[in-house]
């Protein structure tokens, strides 16, 4: 079902699901955070699309490390961040966790509470909900931080994270990264955009 990474091309407003898997992934990449749990807030259901209102800049796919790369040494910056008794550290959009041999980089644990966004992450509105994204990974503001949450359906992003695998279901093309699904989509411009979706 999964293939590698699709390489780039232009691309006709009209694509058949072959087309398709060859479109271009666009080219990409503190006060320590306490352990608190955010009382449960009703998010919106994303059902209206959320599309980029980044700065051009912002939309080029960042390039941070692959999930499993492991590291010797934190980045100086880092801050360390306790979800659900876990401990992780972050620093620039990445989480890491300890490892036998070092810190492991890890997908962001959803209810992670970081004080700062990551350079370079876009910004988006579901209806009156804002959200940021960046490599992946969606955030909203909380209190006067950012909390990782789960991907709102239906928001419409300008790239896929790196590494990001093929997957044809039921003759639909979708790309995959950390249990999520965006499905590509041509605007009139001819440019491409990705739908966070559920097969």
């Amino acid at each position: 079902m999964f293939g590698t990474t699709a390489s780039g091309r232009s691309v006709r407003t009209v694509l058949t699901a072959a087309a398709l898997a060859t479109l271009l992934l666009p080219a990409g990449g503190a006060a320590s955070a306490q352990e608190r749990r955010p009382p449960d807030r009703d998010r919106p259901k994303a059902q209206e699309r959320a599309r980029p209102q980044a700065r051009p800049r912002a939309q080029e796919r960042p390039r941070v490390p692959h999930r499993g790369t492991v590291v010797r040494v934190l980045p100086r910056e880092h801050v360390r961040v306790v979800v659900r008794g876990l401990p992780y550290f972050y620093w620039g959009g990445v989480f890491y966790r300890t490892g036998p041999a070092g810190y492991v980089v890890v997908g962001a644990p959803v209810g992670a509470i970081v004080g700062v966004l990551p350079v370079g992450f876009v910004s988006l509105r579901i209806g009156p909900a804002a959200y940021f994204y960046y490599g992946g990974v969606f955030y909203q503001p909380y209190q006067r931080e950012y909390e990782v949450v789960a991907p709102p359906l239906g928001a419409e992003v300008p790239y896929v994270p790196e590494g990001a695998t093929v997957a044809d279901i039921n003759g639909v093309l979708y790309y995959f990264s950390d249990g999520i699904y965006y499905r590509p989509e041509i605007r009139p411009d001819g440019s491409v955009t990705y739908i966070i979706s559920q097969p």
